[in-house]
């Protein structure tokens, strides 16, 4: 998986594959975007790719078949998230700011259930 990435771009050095909490309970819930204009700006083109069992050839070549030119960062339903960039450091923001827009949503979608957070 990684590798495909690596070969998708000369310029991707750096790749990060988390299974960070938020991001990963959003890919259950039917593809649900992480929906703040923050992260609209950010991440125009986030893909999400469907489920296979992780370390199968099927989310191997699921992964290998969705990536497009331009396109750096996908969710992985219920399993996590991948990121591939020029440098750690900036794959490393990029996950960092998709888990919190994973986190703001998740809570504003509790929110919307139940009433105000308290």
């Amino acid at each position: 998986m990684h590798l495909a990435l690596y070969n998708s771009n000369e310029t991707y050095k750096a790749i990060i594959h988390t299974h960070s909490f938020y991001t990963t309970l959003l890919s259950y819930n039917n593809h649900s975007h992480i929906d703040t204009p923050y992260m609209k700006l950010k991440n125009e083109k986030l893909k999400y790719i469907d489920y296979f069992p992780p370390g199968s050839k099927e989310l191997f070549s699921a992964v290998e078949n969705s990536l497009e030119e331009n396109n750096d960062t996908y969710i992985l339903e219920k399993h996590g998230i991948i990121c591939a960039k020029d440098t750690l450091l900036s794959a490393f923001g990029t996950i960092e700011e998709i888990e919190y827009g994973a986190k703001l949503s998740f809570l504003l979608t509790e929110k919307n259930k139940t009433g105000p957070l308290t």
